[in-house]
């Protein structure tokens, strides 16, 4: 009886810091991001998923390309990413900066 109950001692523990880690990772992905003057970027035709990632941090519309890469990939939709130029203002997220890149 005490193995069974470190065992689903062991599995809370377990789903609890797994929904912990699911809440922050999804707070990150939609928290706001201010941009203080508007910025306007080129993704080049060809550009793969850490370019990208990378051209948005050089310009500071995320902190970490990171971040980007793995929510594309968690979203699979790191293919779908599409050239062009693209103008932000104001706020967003980095699940509107993809959501964005997605649509072109």
């Amino acid at each position: 009886m005490k193995i069974l109950g470190r065992l689903l001692f062991v599995i809370l523990i377990a789903l609890l810091l797994g929904g912990a880690l699911f809440y922050c990772i999804k707070q990150k992905f939609e928290t706001p991001i201010t941009i203080k003057t508007p910025i306007e970027i080129t993704i080049p035709k060809g550009t793969g998923l850490n370019k990208t990632a990378q051209i948005l941090a050089t310009n500071k519309l995320i902190d970490d390309a990171r971040w980007f890469i793995l929510y594309a990939r968690m979203k699979k939709i790191s293919s779908q990413l599409k050239a062009g130029e693209y103008y932000f203002n104001n706020t967003t997220s980095i699940q509107n900066i993809a959501h964005r890149l997605v649509k072109g």
